[in-house]
């Protein structure tokens, strides 16, 4: 009769427990390779969220969920052009800033002589009638109200002769309209005589206009003479006198 023999092999507690270690490291591993696989996509969802929610023009096109492709290369390399160029202009602005090409401060200066500006004189009454000839009114009647066959309403000056010269306005203004010379009753500048030859007319179409110039044949030179120091007595100083007459 045959006989089996039956061995039982028994391991020791420490085996057991090495195995029971082998086995939870195994599953260590893999659950935190796939904790990081989701964090991985997490992160890229988000990022691609972000980016189309963004205002930054340019964002949604190179962060997308599909992933990165030519079309995403294309849009990052323009925005970092943009990008790049927009720095480039702010950092030129700063240095040219800090360059200082303006300076705000004043200097006071002590000058020797002070220019005196421009006095206009100006009246607004374009003719006297006692100055106004026929010629006058047949030919710029019109300028005086005055129509052909109308009474003018007034005593004529007589005929001016010009010696055969066409007939000017300005001639026509200059005669008709009030002469300095008979409203200036003194005038002086810079403590010095001044009279009308120190002023010149430049517009009579409008009105009789005359600035006020320092001729070099009164005030001795190019050069003003006396002391410039600006006080009382030191500009224009003069009287004008007016007469209901001047206006007829």
């Amino acid at each position: 009769m045959p006989v089996q023999i039956f061995c039982t092999i028994s391991f020791a507690a420490d085996d057991e427990k090495a195995e029971e270690r082998r086995r939870e490291e195994r599953f260590d591993q893999f659950s935190e390779e796939d904790s990081h696989a989701e964090d991985h996509q997490s992160t890229g969802v988000s990022l691609a969220e972000f980016a189309a929610n963004s205002n930054l023009h340019g964002m949604g096109h190179i962060f997308v969920k599909e992933g990165c492709g030519v079309r995403q290369v294309l849009w990052g390399c323009a925005f970092l052009s943009s990008l790049a160029i927009f720095l480039y202009q702010v950092t030129d602005r700063v240095m040219y800033y800090l360059e200082y090409h303006h300076i705000t401060a004043l200097d006071e200066m002590d000058s020797p002589f002070l220019y005196f500006p421009a006095v206009t004189l100006c009246n607004f009454n374009r003719f006297r009638r006692s100055k106004i000839t026929s010629m006058d009114l047949a030919l710029a009647g019109s300028l005086m109200g005055y129509t052909k066959g109308m009474d003018p309403g007034f005593q004529l000056a007589p005929p001016v002769r010009n010696g055969g010269a066409p007939y000017s306005m300005y001639e026509l203004f200059n005669r008709t309209s009030h002469q300095l010379e008979d409203m200036l009753k003194d005038c002086r500048y810079r403590m010095e005589e001044c009279g009308p030859e120190n002023f010149t007319v430049w517009q009579i179409y409008f009105a009789m206009t005359q600035d006020f110039e320092t001729s070099p044949r009164v005030f001795q030179g190019e050069r003003y003479i006396g002391d410039f120091h600006c006080h009382v007595g030191k500009g224009l100083d003069y009287v004008q006198g007016w007469s209901q007459q001047w206006c007829e």
